[in-house]
Order: structure tokens, then sequence, then C-alpha cells
């Protein structure tokens, strides 16, 4: 007698149950303070997004920045759905399952089910941050909602047909190529409004400007204009009926993906559950870092070093991070962020923003020195002292962040000072034109400025935050890992080593002690001093090793 796939899942549910030593309701209540976390960040994040959504309603129009959250969003979602699988299965299932002549369909449709689901969830979410932050109407913000999940589903489905191997025309790296075409589509309008939406000027003493901007005047909406604003909840309807279809279509060919790159994705999925667990985010990078050139295989031209010692680590270093342009476009993308946080009216924390986007930007190009640093096996092969090596492995990153800060440095400028531009467009109607708005403005206050100073006006704050940043990835790079053989801490989750819980915050505390004293408004001497002495001290210190 030969049983089918339903059996073995319906005797494999009957064993994992017989097997369970707790219920539901008594896992319920040791997660409590989970969900009492979520509660609790959950309102905060709510109460933020309210906050943004009444602040921009009026002084920002949100359809000129919906042309990047979409494409982004698809972009990273496709992106990590072909990088993790998106099909997973553990290497036991693969062994004993995926080796039968039982339909491989079935064994793999819970977890082609559960995948579409958690990426259809993404899309409140997206809606969220694209529109609702934006100042959208909630009505725009559902439609939106519906729109973006649909379009994720859509997404995991084309995700799940790229895994099929030997496949001509739609295969991982066809998904791979438009996935990085969909960044760089985000990447072209953040371009733009980056550089044509907001003015440049030159912030001199006792001088302002004024900037308005014309996307900053909300039209009056006609009856055909607001038939429009139904129009993302029309298509994301349409989109989930014409997906029912395609998520037939793509169960019935699960069984042709290979048991190979099922397991794969597993083994995968079990390493990240791992290095979540140990809260070690540089592990996580990783492991992406790992399946990505596992996945290419092998480089298709190599080339020829120069010079000797460190400047020969400097030029294959560099060479190394060219074979990776996609970095590159996510990198300078994330320059939108300080520039709409300037445009949104939140000044006073654009020098947070922009370091916290500057260290998420340059983080993927320390990977050179994260792999000199965890091994002191392949460090002393090299042959340089260690802090040469590490001064040497930082040059690229370092190139990459004064390049990244220079483009940042308008918005960090003096005209940027929200101590020394209060101009705003609050209290104004929206029926004003901007010429309008802006003679008031002139009339109430002269010196009234809200634009946007040069690059050279910033440039002793971008400079002082492209030092610490620099230093932050350093210290991410090179910090050792806990220790588990040492002093351990008793805790609720049970015994742990001390610098487990400080690992997510490595790198970000030397940027956060860098930024001290732009957000104090320290002099410029100790502007630059500060963050100096901070990289010179991460750069000294070589921690023991074992």
């Amino acid at each position: 007698m030969t049983a089918d796939a339903r059996e073995i899942r319906r005797w494999l549910r009957g064993i994992r149950r017989s097997h369970a030593d707790r219920s539901i309701w008594q896992q319920f209540e040791d997660a409590y303070m989970w969900l009492f976390a979520v509660a609790l960040f959950g309102a905060m994040a709510g109460n933020v997004i309210l906050n943004l959504n009444a602040r921009v309603t009026g002084s920002l129009y949100p359809s000129t920045l919906q042309p990047i959250v979409v494409p982004l969003a698809l972009g990273v979602a496709l992106r990590l759905l072909v990088s993790f699988g998106p099909i997973a299965a553990s290497p036991a299932t693969g062994f004993w399952l995926l080796g039968t002549p039982m339909s491989r369909s079935v064994l793999l449709r819970p977890s082609y089910l559960v995948t579409i689901a958690i990426t259809a969830l993404f899309g409140p979410f997206v809606a969220l941050v694209g529109w609702a932050a934006l100042g959208s109407d909630w009505a725009e913000v559902l439609g939106a909602g519906i729109l973006m999940s649909a379009l994720l589903a859509l997404t995991a489905c084309l995700a799940v047909l790229a895994q099929r191997p030997r496949q001509r025309y739609w295969n991982s790296r066809h998904a791979r190529w438009l996935a990085d075409a969909l960044l760089v589509l985000a990447a072209i309008p953040a371009a733009y409004e980056i550089w044509t939406s907001i003015e440049w000027r030159s912030s001199t003493e006792g001088a302002r400007v004024i900037t308005v901007h014309a996307f900053a005047i909300e039209p009056e909406w006609t009856f055909s204009e607001q038939l429009l604003g139904y129009t993302p909840t029309l298509i994301g309807l349409g989109l989930l009926v014409a997906l029912v279809p395609l998520l037939r279509f793509t169960a019935r060919r699960l069984d042709r993906l290979s048991r190979t790159a099922v397991v794969a994705g597993g083994e995968a999925m079990a390493g990240l559950a791992g290095a979540a667990a140990s809260l070690d985010l540089a592990l996580i990078s990783d492991m992406a870092v790992n399946r990505h050139w596992r996945q290419r295989a092998t480089v298709r031209r190599s080339r020829r070093g120069f010079f000797v010692g460190a400047p020969a680590l400097v030029m294959r270093e560099m060479v190394r991070v060219l074979r990776w342009p996609r970095r590159f476009v996510v990198g300078f993308a994330l320059l939108l962020l300080p520039y709409l946080s300037h445009e949104i009216g939140w000044r006073a924390v654009v020098p947070v923003v922009t370091a916290l986007a500057g260290f998420a930007a340059a983080r993927p190009f320390g990977d050179g020195l994260r792999a000199v640093g965890r091994s002191a096996g392949l460090s002393r092969a090299i042959g340089l002292p260690p802090r040469t090596l590490r001064a040497a492995m930082a040059v690229v990153p370092g190139i990459f962040v004064f390049i990244w800060f220079f483009l940042a440095a308008p918005v960090l400028g003096p005209a940027a000072d929200p101590s020394t531009a209060q101009g705003t467009l609050s209290g104004y109607s929206s029926l004003m034109t901007p010429e309008a708005i802006a003679q008031q403005l002139a009339v109430a206050d002269p010196g009234i400025g809200a634009g946007l100073s040069s690059p050279w006006a910033g440039a002793p704050v971008a400079l002082a935050l492209a030092i610490g940043v620099l230093a932050g990835v350093i210290r991410y790079a090179v910090a050792p890992a806990p220790k588990y053989d040492g002093v351990l801490v008793s805790t609720p989750m049970g015994a742990v080593p001390p610098g487990l819980f400080s690992q997510p915050l490595r790198g970000v505390d030397v940027v956060l002690i860098s930024l001290a004293p732009v957000l104090f408004n320290l002099p410029t001497p100790w502007l630059l001093a500060i963050p100096t002495a901070v990289l010179t001290l991460v750069i000294a210190v070589i921690p023991q090793r074992r």
C-alpha cells in the first residue's frame, strides 16, 4: 500500500500534535511580554504616522514620492524572495519526502501559501509608509494597501516561478535583473526629486532665502479628480481577481522545483533564524552575501592587481566592490531620506536621519574589512600590521561615505537649521499661489529662510558626520562576536553573554557619539575633533582574540 502526499501530511501533523507538551494557550501565557511590546510599539508607530499625515497634508503633495515607493518595495521584495527561496524545506523533508514518487506540489503547497500570505501582508505597511505618512487621506491609503498587497503577491508568484531550474525564459537570473531594474526605476525619480524639487541656495549671514515648491500647493479637487482617487482601489481589486488563476497556475508548477533549490532555501532560513536568535545582524548580512556569490558561482573575468602592500589591498577592495554595483544604487537611493525629512519640516532631526541613512548606505561596503577582522588567520596571512590592515581596508568605505555626505550637505547647512530658518507654509490657504505665499512670508518676516544651503555651507557638519559614520562602519565590521565561554547574565530568557544585547547597536553607538557635537551645536573645531578622535580609537584599538 502506497500513501499519497495528503496522507503523509496528515500523519506528520498527528505525530507533531501527539508529541506536543504545551497547548497554544500556554504559549500565549509566555508570550504576553511580546504581545505587550507589539501593542506598545504599534501605538507609538501609529501616533507617528498620524502626526506625519497631519503635518504633511497641505505642505507636500504625496503623489510625487509614490513612484519611488512602489518600485522600491517591489524590487526589494523580489530580491529578498529570490535570495532566500522563496519556497524552502528542511533537509529532512528534502531527504525523506521530496526524493519519493509522491506529488511534490502537495508537499510544498503549505510553504507556498505561507510565502504568498506573508508577502501580501507587507502591502498595508508599504501603504502606511508611502501614502499615510506622506499626507494622503485614509481612503487612498486603503486603496493603496489593496494595490500593494496584490502587487506583492504577484511578485511572490514570479519569484516562485523563477525558482524552477533549467528555465530558458524566466529563471532566477531574470528575476534578479528585474529586481535591479525596479531599483533603478525607483532611483530615477528619487534623483529627480532631489535635483529639481528643492532649490539650492547659498546662505550668507544676514541673508535668508524663501523656497516655495510647485508641488507644495494642494489643488482644489474636481469630481473627475476625486474619481481618480479611487483608481488604486479599482486596480488593486482587478489585480486580486486576476491573481487567482495565477496562484493556481503557480501551485501546479511546484512539482518542477528541484530538491536542491528547495533544501538550500531551507538551510538559509534556518541560518537566518539562528542569526536572529543571537541578535547578530552582521551574520544575517554575511549569509545573504554568501548566498549571492554562491548563486553567481565564478567571476567571468579576472583583473590583474597593481602596487604592493597596503595600496594593493585598496586596489583589490575597489575591484571587489565594483563587482556588485547594486550596492551603489541602493546606497545613493537612501539620499532621499534626509531630503524628505527636510521637506516635510522635521529639520531638527535632519542630522540624525542623515547619519543613520549614511550608515545604512555604507555598511555593505565594509564586508572586506569584516572578513579580515573576524579571521585572525587571514589577517596574519596578509602580512601587514593590524592597524595598517584596518586602515587600508577602510579606504574604499571611506571614499563612498565622503561622496555620500557631500551630496547630503545641502540639508545640513545653516539655511536648513531650524534656528536660522523658521519659515513654514502652515496657516496659509491651499488655494493660494506660491507667489502669494512667498509675498506674505516676506512681509511677515523678511529674515525667514527655508531653503537649502550650498554644499560648502554644510561642509563642516557633513564632514563631521562622514567621519563618525566611517568610524561606525569600522566598528560594525571589526567588533568581536559575543563570548559564550565567559561570564553569563541570568535573564528570563536564560543565561546570555553580556555583549549579546548590544549586538544590534554595534556601529550605531559610535555614530550616535559622533553625532552628539552636531546636536549640541558645538563650535567647528570640536565638531570635527570629537569624531576624529573616535575614528582614531576605532582604528587603533585592536581587540584581543583567542
